[in-house]
């Protein structure tokens, strides 16, 4: 057998000493021994590929002091972390975290504990007093309010914080009833800029640091002697509505773009609405979000809700046929408007109690289009089935979701 020696030329000598043939053998080899170096190469990222293990976040940082947490995926990348906490306290820095590539929970540097939840705050009360005056107010505490001489108060005397974060009953005002509108009042929480009430005058709202302010941040007195927008209220990040709540409050908006009249009455109307008349047509569609960010709690609060929503509707002068569905990944159907037992509230009712998260735990993904789609293709059955009363249907659709 031959042996093949590779020599290098040497740099200090200037030009390379070697003959032509020694050159091309001294070639030849170094190509030779790159081809052997390949493999070796090859079999090292392999080697490495397999020694590194998947990365897994500590589960001793998410443990929450005083309260429990539940995980979509363990300790997983991508697996998210929940948290729950006895009634009157909240999840702090978030009610949520995710397990990121780099092994890091994704809110890992301050420690997770369940707080006392607060309500907001009054720093401002027009033409009367509150009490007691404190820098902070938890749970289970009490305002009473009275009103100067010479304005009669609106509202409830006294308020109650709430395990929600919210106040307890609607905002107490004290109004001289001497504008044009009446006085819009300041929620807990808030300042306002603007004391004149008369017809074209503005009120502004702002909120104190660590809140946002929900509603109408500006308002304007309407020639009707009503006031524009919606009721401002500020709130820390952790309050929340009821089911009860977004149910009335779902009620009040659609009540207010819903006009139940005499199809021959003619009225100015200054704004879009749905008019029904007595014994119309109405679809109303219930899409819930049923993907991993939401989570189980969160989409039974959405059940609630519907179910809530569905007996106020029934104070209507005409019967809604209703669909429901669930998404997440996939759309699926729990009603459709062409079931026999569509307009029965009850039968409805029924069906999206026995909705279970758990069918999308294995495509849990977040795909609105698919159960809007879903909307279009029993709209366009509709249309085929019978044209004409699909031009008098009125359509509502009421989609829940965290838009993740």
């Amino acid at each position: 057998s031959s042996t093949s020696i590779c020599i290098a030329p040497n740099p200090q000598q200037g030009s390379d000493p070697r003959s032509r043939e020694e050159r091309k053998d001294n070639s030849l080899c170094r190509r030779e021994n790159t081809y052997k170096m390949l493999p070796l190469i090859l079999l090292s990222q392999v080697a490495m590929s397999i020694a590194l293990p998947t990365p897994q976040c500590d589960l001793n940082k998410i443990i929450i002091a005083g309260g429990e947490y539940s995980l979509t995926n363990g300790t997983n990348v991508g697996s998210t972390v929940q948290y729950t906490c006895p009634e009157g306290k909240y999840p702090h820095p978030s009610y949520s975290q995710e397990c990121l590539p780099n092994g890091n929970w994704s809110k890992q540097k301050a420690k997770p504990e369940c707080k006392a939840v607060q309500c907001p705050r009054p720093v401002m009360f027009e033409s009367g007093e509150f009490y007691p005056r404190k820098d902070r107010y938890f749970v289970g505490d009490v305002l009473e309010f009275e009103c100067w001489g010479g304005f009669k108060m609106f509202g409830p005397v006294n308020r109650t914080c709430q395990p929600n974060g919210k106040w307890s009953g609607e905002n107490t005002i004290c109004d001289d009833q001497e504008g044009d509108c009446p006085n819009p009042g300041i929620p807990p929480g808030a300042r306002k800029v603007g004391d004149s009430y008369k017809i074209e005058n503005t009120v502004k709202y702002t909120c104190e640091p660590r809140m946002e302010l929900f509603g109408s941040k500006e308002r304007v007195c309407k020639e009707d002697k009503s006031w524009s927008g919606a009721e401002p209220s500020c709130r820390y990040w952790y309050t929340f509505d009821t089911p009860k709540e977004v149910a009335e409050s779902f009620t009040a908006h659609l009540s207010e773009t819903i006009e139940a009249s005499d199809p021959d009455k003619v009225e100015d109307q200054a704004y879009r609405a749905i008019k029904v008349q007595t014994g119309g047509l109405m679809n109303i569609f219930i899409i819930m979000d049923a993907s991993k960010s939401v989570g189980v709690d969160n989409f039974n609060t959405a059940k609630d809700v519907s179910v809530v929503f569905i007996e106020r509707m029934a104070s209507y002068d005409f019967i809604p046929r209703y669909s429901v569905i669930s998404y997440a990944s996939f759309a699926k159907p729990a009603v459709l408007l062409s079931d026999d037992d569509s307009t029965d509230a009850e039968a409805v009712i029924e069906r999206i109690k026995n909705l279970k998260y758990s069918e999308h735990e294995d495509k849990q993904g977040t795909n609105t289009r698919a159960a809007l789609y879903e909307v279009h293709k029993m709209l366009s059955l509709q249309n085929v089935r019978d044209p004409k009363k699909f031009m008098e249907t009125r359509n509502v659709i009421l989609l829940m979701t965290d838009g993740k």
